[in-house]
Formats: structure tokens, sequence, C-alpha cells
């Protein structure tokens, strides 16, 4: 998909022999994407002592790897993205889906500004942006077309039972 990505100048999506889909890699994202993933990368504790690298040895004030709190993470970055949605967190990072929508209205500058400054003060070491690339496109449309085939089946199934 990557090599379609980068050498594609249209690009045809093809399920169970149908044409679902056709257009440039970019038309494709903005229409069946579901924007950016944004990913933070929470600072770690030195989970043997309960303290930060480099940091001397102290007791350990609770049994988290991480200082970071997501919900103060999710409340940081939806003052910027208000649509934003958490979609993982484990015990290294976070991570959002950001409407494409806010591109257009300014919104990841006044974030990205705002995120590189309070990455202490979030217990947050990097984060990272990513578009929806064309595997999760072909995913969703094949998705979307068997979730149609088995409504149809679910109503023909039905008329025959009436």
């Amino acid at each position: 998909m990557d090599e379609a990505d980068l050498l594609g100048d249209r690009i045809a999506i093809i399920s169970h022999g149908k044409l679902k889909c056709c257009g440039s890699p970019l038309f494709l994202k903005s229409t069946y994407g579901d924007g950016y993933k944004l990913t933070v990368v929470k600072k770690q504790s030195d989970a043997r002592n309960g303290t930060e690298p480099g940091q001397p040895h102290s007791p350990p004030a609770h049994s988290s790897v991480s200082p970071c709190s997501e919900p103060r993470v999710s409340q940081f970055i939806k003052k910027y993205v208000a649509s934003c949605l958490l979609i993982s967190d484990t015990n290294t990072e976070l991570s959002y889906i950001l409407p494409s929508e806010a591109v257009k209205k300014g919104c990841f500058e006044r974030l990205f500004q705002h995120l590189e400054q309070s990455l202490e003060e979030l217990a947050l070491t990097s984060f990272g942006l990513m578009d929806t690339t064309l595997e999760e496109v072909f995913l969703k449309v094949s998705e979307e077309d068997q979730s149609l085939e088995n409504s149809d089946v679910d109503m023909k199934e039905s008329k025959k039972d009436t």
C-alpha cells in the first residue's frame, strides 16, 4: 500500500469484483480517512525505585510506571481540538484521532505550539502525527462493503420469513 500511495496518481479500490471508489491518494484519504493520529509518549519513571531516571532514590509515590495522567492530557488536547477521540492508552503512549477539519481551522498549529511548551508539565517526552494510511482507507471501504452485504442478507431473510 505504501508503494501505491507514493506512485499512484489514481487508485481504485475493488471489493468482491465491484469498483467501490477511485481517486488520488489525497482524495481517498480525505474522503474515507478518520483524520490524523496524534501519539504522545509518556515520561517513564524508573520502575525499580519509583523515581525518574537520574534522580536520587526515594520511596515510590505510587505504583504507576508513568507520572502521566490520561485525563489531564486529554483535557489539554480538547482545549485545542474539541472533537479529538482517545483511541489507545498503553503504559508508554496515548493515541488520539484528530479530525481533518481541525487543520482548516488552524487548531493544529496552536495545539502543537502549546503541547511542545507543556511536555514537561504533562509528563510527556514527545509527540508525533500521522496521516491516515491507504491501508486504513482500504480496510474501511472493505468493512463498509461487508456491513452492507450483511444488511442485505438480513433483509432478504426477513422477507422470506413473512
